[in-house]
């Protein structure tokens, strides 16, 4: 049973800008699912915001989750943290970390669950050969049982107002 994606970071950032100031951001991409062949999960994509084009800040995406062996499990993946380069103020929550995989042999496993992101809920499977499933929104995806593959993490979101 593959452990599950962690979540990727949250944060919320107010900032001044002037006139003729660009704001800029990236969004993160999701994770790659890990797959039944010895390829564990990998890390999402950093969102990031810029004021013309000065990075102000940075939240990270969950690492992957691990792929476990024959009678063994896969550990879960780091949750996303956030980092603040300049803002006049700011909330931040780091991205809850991906659970273990377990086995409970040959005929059931569960797959670790997908770290949440923040205001998330998080992604878990049962069974014999299941297949994990997709993160939500920044979220990390679940291990996948038996000879399947685990669930992709998701990309991260920006929301701006002003």
């Amino acid at each position: 049973a593959g452990g599950g994606g962690g979540g990727g970071g949250w944060g919320e950032v107010i900032i001044s800008v002037q006139p003729g100031n660009n704001v800029s951001w990236v969004v993160g991409a999701g994770g790659s699912a890990g797959v039944n062949n010895g390829t564990s999960g990998t890390q999402g994509g950093d969102t990031i915001l810029y004021v013309s084009g000065v990075e102000v800040a940075r939240v990270t995406g969950g690492s992957g989750g691990a792929n476990a062996t024959e009678g063994s499990v896969g550990a879960g993946g780091v949750g996303g943290t956030f980092k603040v380069t300049t803002a006049v103020g700011y909330a931040a929550e780091d991205g809850a970390g991906g659970g273990y995989g377990i086995y409970a042999g040959v005929s059931q496993g569960w797959g670790g669950i997908g770290g949440s992101s923040f205001g998330k809920s998080f992604v878990q499977v049962t069974g014999q050969n299941t297949a994990g499933i997709s993160g939500q929104s920044g979220g990390g995806g679940s291990g996948g049982t038996g000879t399947s593959n685990g669930g992709s993490g998701t990309a991260g979101e920006v929301i701006y107002d002003f």
